[in-house]
């Protein structure tokens, strides 16, 4: 997931918290109920934050190993190429050497 996706989204999870907060200061219900429902949604949010976490992570992972991965094989097929001309210009050397 890109860098500013992940911000979006944890700021999207943030200003939902928020506004959870403050409707439930305005919500008629008693002090310690208020408390407990404020405790309990905290809590659900924080998982939720941590497994969009882990969940961008594993995404960073895999994406990170295939980048590696094909930049590897593009490096190497440019280094086989340069390796095969200089293979061709050697021998051609060596041709007109003998010629």
């Amino acid at each position: 997931m890109p860098k500013a996706k992940g911000k979006f989204i944890k700021g999207l999870f943030l200003g939902a918290a928020i506004g959870t907060v403050l409707g439930l200061l305005n919500a008629p219900a008693k002090g310690s109920e208020t408390k407990k429902s404020l405790k309990s949604k905290s809590e659900n949010f924080k998982k939720k934050i941590n497994a969009l976490e882990q969940e961008d992570i594993e995404q960073l992972k895999k994406r990170v190993n295939k980048d590696v991965k094909s930049s590897i094989s593009k490096s190497l097929k440019i280094l086989a190429s340069k390796i095969e001309k200089e293979n061709e210009k050697s021998n051609k050397d060596k041709t007109d050497r003998i010629a």
